[in-house]
């Protein structure tokens, strides 16, 4: 039966990366590495990598559904990309958090 693992990682008190894993048998099947930022009192997805469609894909925009698009990332197992993928939040996460600010100062956020 798979077990569900989630942690959070903070990197300053107002942004985190969010990892949650389902294993079966010590084996990722499921994975979710997310970059959340407090702007304006709420916890917002600033970016997201998961696998939910059978292979893993970035959402570019996760905090505008309308305007959320997926790329498709090649990081190989799943438990090498676990590792890639909080590795690349943490050396981009400044920028993602501008993107993020510069599009909630423009209105562009669907909730």
């Amino acid at each position: 039966m798979p077990h569900e693992t989630e942690f959070v990682d903070y990197i300053t008190d107002r942004d985190r990366i969010r990892v949650i894993f389902t294993l079966d048998r010590g084996v990722p099947e499921q994975i979710v590495v997310q970059l959340e930022c407090e702007i304006q009192g709420r916890w917002r997805a600033a970016r997201r990598y998961d696998n939910r469609h059978g292979y893993v894909h970035l959402h570019v925009k996760p905090w505008d559904e309308a305007n959320d698009r997926t790329t498709r990332m090649a990081v190989g197992d799943l438990r090498h990309a676990i590792v890639v993928l909080i590795d690349d939040l943490m050396l981009n996460w400044q920028t993602v958090r501008a993107r993020l600010e510069d599009d909630l100062r423009m209105g562009h956020y669907d909730a």
